[in-house]
């Protein structure tokens, strides 16, 4: 099994970034 923390984390900082966007 391969974890990819940073890769989550990348996401998850990608993913908000995006719901700020469009709240603005």
């Amino acid at each position: 099994m391969h974890s990819k923390p940073l890769l989550y984390i990348g996401m998850g900082i990608f993913l908000k970034d995006q719901q700020n966007f469009v709240l603005q």
